[in-house]
C-alpha cells in the first residue's frame, strides 16, 4: 500500500470496490489469495467490503521474495498446517 511493488501500480478505490462487489455477488465460503504482502491489509480490505464475513488466515510464503499466501473462510478456522 502506498508503495510501488515490482512496477505494479496500486489499485484505485474504484478497482478495490469492484473487487468487493464481486466478493459479495459470489458469496463464497472459501477464497484463496496469493502474492499477499501483509495479512493485516487483506483483513482491512475484506472488513471494508464484506464486514465480518470472513476469518482470514495469512501464511508466510516459501520463497525469498516474502510473497505470502492467505485464505478467507466464512467458517472459523481452528487449525492450519503448512508443509514447507
Amino acid at each position: 500500500p502506498n508503495v510501488k511493488d515490482e512496477g505494479t501500480p496500486e489499485k484505485s478505490l474504484e478497482q478495490r470496490q469492484a473487487g468487493g462487489q464481486v466478493l459479495r455477488e459470489l458469496d463464497s465460503d472459501l477464497i484463496s489469495f496469493q502474492e499477499i504482502e501483509k495479512g493485516t491489509l487483506l483483513r482491512a480490505e475484506l472488513d471494508r467490503e464484506v464486514p465480518g464475513a470472513y476469518d482470514v488466515v495469512h501464511l508466510d510464503g516459501n520463497d525469498e521474495r516474502s510473497s505470502d499466501v492467505a485464505f478467507a473462510s466464512k467458517h472459523r478456522v481452528l487449525k492450519v498446517t503448512s508443509h514447507k
